[in-house]
């Protein structure tokens, strides 16, 4: 699957296919890829191993068009073109991609059970599949973050702290979105209510701007 867009190729899977995509998913979200078996997601696909094993010729192959799936769905439509666009300040620039990133991150139509894929990635199995992946579509991302700090602190910073400011500004964004239990019931702040998506952001923002500003 390597170069192709998961995306468009789930698009002419079968029913059943789809369904193993899902199922899969799933698993893969509970139990990660040591412990996902390809019987349990055959039963829970309605198919049977033979089915699963036609379409995907291994679990690995399986795993990691999963992972491809729904990074790809995460930043298939990110506003790549606007964020780079020169004409913009780069406060501006900064701040329209936390605002991207946190909507993406909080997307209610992105099972939230799905980003287990990448906390138990980075955190606990950490194959080579992932780093790869994390390569081809995340990295695009970052560089971006990069140049508009670069920008936005006048070309202050050498590589490591620009890598520093950029893990900190996408690491928030993420904290907050995986942590978001632990932070309602230790701090009574609901994440998941109507609007509070688009507060979070405002809140990173100001918080970003004033470390990564404060050194110029």
């Amino acid at each position: 699957m390597q170069g192709t867009s998961a995306i468009e190729a789930a698009k002419g899977f079968s029913e059943t296919k789809q369904k193993i995509l899902m199922a899969a998913s799933e698993v893969f979200a509970e139990n990660g890829f040591r412990y996902g078996t390809i019987r349990e997601i055959a039963e829970k696909a309605g198919a049977n191993v033979a089915g699963v094993n036609y379409y995907f010729s291994s679990k690995e192959e399986l795993y990691f068009f999963v992972v491809r799936y729904w990074l790809e769905m995460t930043f298939h439509d990110f506003p790549y073109a606007e964020l780079a666009d020169q004409g913009l300040p780069a406060r501006e620039r900064f701040l329209f991609f936390i605002r991207a990133t946190v909507s993406r991150v909080f997307d209610p139509t992105r099972p939230a059970a799905y980003a287990m894929l990448f906390i138990r990635e980075a955190t606990i199995e950490q194959t080579e599949v992932f780093d790869e992946l994390i390569r081809e579509t995340v990295a695009p991302n970052t560089a971006l973050l990069r140049s508009i700090i670069n920008e936005l602190t006048e070309g202050r910073l050498d590589d490591a702290g620009l890598d520093f400011y950029a893990a900190n500004t996408i690491g928030q964004c993420l904290f907050f979105h995986i942590n978001r239990k632990i932070i309602h019931s230790t701090f009574n702040i609901d994440l998941d209510r109507e609007g509070a998506a688009e507060e979070l952001a405002a809140r990173i923002s100001a918080y970003a701007l004033g470390a990564v500003t404060s050194i110029l």
